[in-house]
């Protein structure tokens, strides 16, 4: 998307990560799987996304910063709405999409679970600490110099963590929400701490 580590990609990382793991919890509870919330889904979400990196590949990576006013050139606009990319409108509608979407996944899961509500969001806490882990990560300046290893040591987590939802709502176990592989997160942690007391020479 060339949104990079900005807001504009954490956003849309977010909106991506957040809705489709609340999916899996609310499955769980409700043992239904909406694919789609009102008139738009997964395949709508799907077709829009790949049109997207379609364009943006089509125009060497320029479409996504794109103003409204070069879009609009036959409209004179006010320069602040003239100055709003594709990708931070983008951005903004994945932030409300997110939070709307997640929203609706925990009132309707909540409606429907045998479990008391305590129990129930207790199943959210392993989508907390990874967002604990990814503020954590991206306030180093490493993750911003090495976006992909970045994203590789932390993604392992989320798609275990889903992963184990997803079983758990097929075979009927029971979700233990003390997931431990955010653990392994701490050897990253240990190891920055550690760069500040060793020699930097030998």
């Amino acid at each position: 998307m060339r949104a990079g580590t900005t807001w504009m990609g954490l956003s849309v990382a977010f909106s991506i990560t957040s809705t489709f793991y609340t999916q899996q919890w609310e499955e769980y509870h409700a043992h239904v799987l909406r694919t789609f919330i009102g008139k738009f889904g997964v395949t709508e979400g799907i077709v829009m996304t790949l049109s997207f990196l379609l364009i943006t590949g089509f125009t060497d990576g320029a479409f996504p910063y794109l103003t409204i006013g070069e879009i609009l050139s036959f409209i004179e606009l006010p320069k602040v709405i003239a100055n709003i990319t594709v990708l931070q409108i983008i951005a903004v509608v994945a932030l409300y999409n997110a939070l709307s979407y997640a929203y609706q996944n925990l009132t309707y899961a909540l409606s429907k679970t045998s479990e008391t509500k305590t129990e129930a969001l207790c199943g959210l806490l392993p989508l907390v600490f990874f967002y604990i882990e990814c503020i954590i990560l991206y306030n180093t300046s490493w993750a911003h110099k090495f976006p992909a290893l970045a994203i590789l040591l932390v993604c392992p987590s989320y798609c275990l963590m889903t992963c184990r939802h997803i079983i758990c709502s097929v075979t009927k176990m029971k979700f233990n929400w003390r997931q431990f592989n955010p653990l392994w997160f701490s050897l990253f942690l240990i190891n920055k701490v550690a760069l500040n007391f060793l020699p930097k020479t030998l």
